[in-house]
């Protein structure tokens, strides 16, 4: 299940500073999630053929019915200009300490996306090492799985922008094409940081990584229709836009 974390105060939700920035995305983002993991989504049951070591898969729909968890504003006025793994995981910590203080079970189901505003390099590298990447970290004694997700159209065509130019919303395909790749692996591959391994190729290549940039398509889902990747599936040993099992 994803919680969607907007880090600072450039945001439009959540903070009463808010400078009202990116009410698009975070729309985009809200309807996104709605439609992932829910009936009819095909894309997120290529992820129910990996199983961990006590035999457990991934479920879908979710048990919510969608990816979507809920969403937060961490109303920071000093977002770092290249925050670190370390500062990334201390907010992720941050909105599972308040997730867990509403009743809420943080577990090795939780995967915290911490958004980052326009104009910031989280973790380095943004955009030309990388577009996202998640990572694990400790909350109250056991691994908790966030993804370090910049402000992607920062980085225009080189993360996702105008991928597929005749498919819905251009300019923000790049939440959907890398938002739906970190959560395929997230899913399937939560603790490798931690040396705690799940699904990986002899390459290191994760479900998302073998298939990236390859084969986008339109996926319709039931809060509309989002520009996606493929997904590495051992079922037919090749790229899948759903589940062969």
């Amino acid at each position: 299940h994803e919680y969607v974390l907007f880090w600072g105060d450039w945001w439009t939700s959540g903070c009463a500073a808010q400078q009202g920035h990116g009410g698009t995305d975070e729309t985009y983002l809200y309807n996104y999630w709605h439609g992932m993991g829910a009936p009819g989504d095909g894309l997120s049951g290529v992820q129910t053929q990996y199983g961990d070591s006590s035999g457990d898969h991934p479920v879908y729909p979710t048990t919510l019915g969608h990816a979507f968890a809920g969403w937060a504003a961490y109303c920071d006025p000093a977002v770092p200009a290249a925050a670190t793994d370390a500062q990334l995981a201390a907010v992720a910590v941050a909105y599972a300490t308040y997730l867990t203080s509403t009743g809420v079970t943080v577990n090795r189901s939780t995967q915290i996306d911490v958004v980052s505003p326009s104009g910031t390099n989280p973790g380095g590298g943004f955009g030309s090492q990388y577009c996202a990447y998640h990572n694990v970290t400790t909350y109250a004694g056991a691994n908790l799985s966030w993804t370090n997700m910049p402000y992607l159209p920062d980085a225009g065509a080189n993360c996702g922008a105008g991928f597929l130019p005749s498919g819905p919303s251009p300019a923000l395909q790049g939440w959907s094409i890398v938002g739906g790749h970190e959560y395929a692996e997230a899913a399937t591959d939560p603790f490798t940081a931690a040396g705690l391994y799940a699904w990986y190729d002899a390459a290191g290549e994760e479900i998302g990584d073998k298939c990236a940039w390859t084969g986008v398509f339109v996926e319709p889902t039931a809060t509309g229709s989002y520009v996606q990747q493929p997904e590495w599936s051992n079922a037919i040993s090749g790229c899948a836009q759903t589940s062969h099992v």
